[in-house]
């Protein structure tokens, strides 16, 4: 699923099994009461192009990465749950035309990496 250029709240989303990024946001202003993903070919959720999203409740499973923020986009999750993931959390710049990304977590439940490039920001509180 792609959000681009919108203001959108969303009560739930539930996806499993995309061969690719199970849900993409991009130059917006998102927020979600509820993510719930599994089986994502690439990212769980994808985050960039200077998008501010908040995210209440995320829990991805068996993904290849369940969030990664990037291209001066901002990400404010209060509770994620990442398990069999390769990667937990990233924050990166991609696109030499955007700073890094920066990424808040309130509270998360994680078995692997959390990792944020030189630039970027990972704030778990």
């Amino acid at each position: 699923v792609d959000f681009d250029f919108s203001h959108i709240k969303i009560q739930k989303i539930k996806i499993n099994k995309s061969k690719n990024d199970c849900i993409d946001f991009s130059y917006g202003n998102y927020f979600i009461k509820e993510i719930q993903t599994s089986s994502c070919g690439d990212k769980s959720v994808s985050i960039g192009e200077k998008s501010n999203v908040k995210i209440e409740n995320f829990k991805d499973f068996n993904s290849i990465t369940s969030i990664a923020v990037k291209d001066s986009a901002k990400a404010h999750v209060d509770f994620m749950k990442s398990e069999k993931t390769k990667n937990c959390a990233l924050a990166y710049r991609k696109k030499q035309e955007f700073a890094g990304g920066q990424l808040t977590i309130k509270n998360i439940n994680c078995e692997n990496k959390v990792t944020a490039d030189t630039g970027s920001m990972i704030n778990l509180l």
